[in-house]
């Protein structure tokens, strides 16, 4: 049975006991503790100047700096690497001949900060779709609080009804959830799906449309004829409309209609302003 550790205080005070010459037994006494504890304690004191524990031997580690180190940069070079096959090819840089077990692994990640997590799944966009992106931004970073609210925002959902999900977990540091080598990239939708269609404006929500399958240019038309305007009536006079699925407008047909909608609403009021901001753009 291992020998009872003392506390820093007690020691101390065994030492200002001694000072004053009191007797070791007595010591012990007054301390509560034994006297063997007292005489190591000041023979401790004399030789070193201090009452600090020695530092205790314990378990040897199994792994070198360097060989964590290895682990580390076969962590961030092969993010979604299970355990198992971290462990297994982390083996194969192991000087040592002990065996590596996977919590060894697991908590060696852990001490360099790098936690599993499921992968983030995030829409599928191109360096072009980026930069037109973060152009439609900057031209409206400037824009009035009531110019943004005058805005009729619009997007679809679509939900698959069979959607096989796999996920797959990655090892990174915590801020880094959306950098691209971590993320799922997904399209829209993949398979048999439902969709719904809605309009917000900063003084309500418009009217809905649910659809099935995907949104192509002769249902985005047939839905700016009978949502997005109703929600234009729903709410108020003067607004401008951003439409999140003009990105699918790339025939002339469907341009042509978009054009035959902005002339109705312009004629039905003069007041009423309508901006189709290109969602290609954003």
């Amino acid at each position: 049975m291992g020998r009872k550790r003392i506390e820093t205080q007690v020691k101390w005070q065994i030492v200002a006991y001694y000072k004053l010459n009191y007797h070791p037994n007595q010591i012990a006494a007054l301390c509560n503790c034994s006297r063997v504890c007292v005489v190591n304690t000041i023979r401790n004191w004399k030789e070193n100047g201090g009452v600090g524990n020695k530092s205790r031997s314990g378990r040897p580690r199994v792994s070198t700096e360097k060989e964590d180190r290895m682990l580390f940069k076969l962590a961030r070079k092969n993010p979604r690497w299970s355990v198992r096959k971290l462990t297994g090819e982390w083996r194969t840089y192991q000087s040592s001949k002990s065996s590596i077990g996977r919590s060894t692994v697991n908590k060696r990640l852990l001490d360099f900060q790098l936690e599993s997590y499921n992968e983030t799944e995030k829409q599928l966009l191109s360096k072009e779709d980026k930069k037109k992106r973060l152009k439609w931004c900057l031209e409206r970073k400037n824009w009035s609080f009531e110019k943004r609210s005058s805005v009729l925002f619009s997007d679809e959902s679509n939900f698959q009804l069979v959607n096989r999900k796999t996920t797959a977990r990655v090892r990174r540091f915590k801020n880094e959830k959306y950098e691209a080598r971590f993320i799922k990239q997904r399209v829209q939708a993949g398979g048999g799906s439902v969709g719904i269609w809605g309009a917000i404006l900063s003084n309500g929500t418009g009217v809905y449309q649910v659809y099935s399958g995907r949104m192509d240019q002769n249902l985005y038309i047939d839905t700016l004829e009978n949502a997005m305007l109703p929600s234009r009536d729903l709410l108020i006079d003067d607004h401008m409309f951003n439409g999140a699925s003009i990105l699918t407008v790339k025939t002339i047909y469907t341009k042509q209609c978009i054009i035959y909608i902005c002339i109705k609403i312009l004629t039905e009021e003069s007041r009423l302003k309508l901006y189709l901001l290109n969602h290609s753009n954003r």
